[in-house]
């Protein structure tokens, strides 16, 4: 069988979401009822967004109006700058499963940050982790991850801010320096 790797869960509303990735498909998510008792299976599980192991997730949050992966993804990215890296890239799924009218059932998709990256030098890149947040009564989706800011350096960290509409408002860089 596959390698299986649980990258993150949040409890919303009577349910817990799992982010999880296999070495033989991609990002995977399913939702699960709570309470969760040890032979439950899930009320629904997607491979996202289809079998390729370069997509992965890192991250998970969940509120009333989705449920948000984030990670490192290579078919649903651009890359501008030199040989195609996996880029980062943030998910919104509806609570009920796979059923929007983005991507797979996907709401949306979006690259975050948009090409090149958070750095100029256009490496490698992927999130790692997302939150949400209400500020002056609009909710705000931070996302943060890690890139390459030059040929062999793949750890500088990154965050980056975005509206509910998928919208990267802005990225900043190395906050922890």
């Amino acid at each position: 069988g596959a390698d299986l790797r649980g990258t993150g869960i949040r409890a919303f509303a009577g349910t817990l979401y799992v982010g999880a990735n296999s070495t033989a498909s991609s990002g995977i998510i399913a939702r699960y009822s709570t309470p969760l008792s040890q032979a439950a299976g899930p009320l629904w599980v997607t491979n996202w967004p289809d079998a390729n192991p370069k997509d992965t997730f890192g991250g998970i949050a969940a509120s009333s109006s989705g449920v948000y992966l984030a990670g490192a993804n290579w078919t649903r990215t651009v890359d501008t700058v030199g040989d195609k890296e996996t880029k980062g890239l943030l998910v919104k799924f509806p609570l009920a499963g796979p059923t929007g009218s983005g991507y797979n059932g996907a709401i949306w998709d979006r690259q975050t940050p948009a090409a090149p990256g958070a750095f100029s030098y256009g490496g490698g890149e992927g999130l790692n982790a997302v939150a949400l947040a209400s500020e002056n009564s609009t909710n705000y989706i931070y996302a943060a991850g890690n890139g390459q800011s030059g040929f062999s350096n793949g750890g500088r960290l990154f965050v980056s801010k975005l509206a509910e509409d998928s919208t990267v408002l802005w990225t900043q860089t190395d906050l922890a320096e």
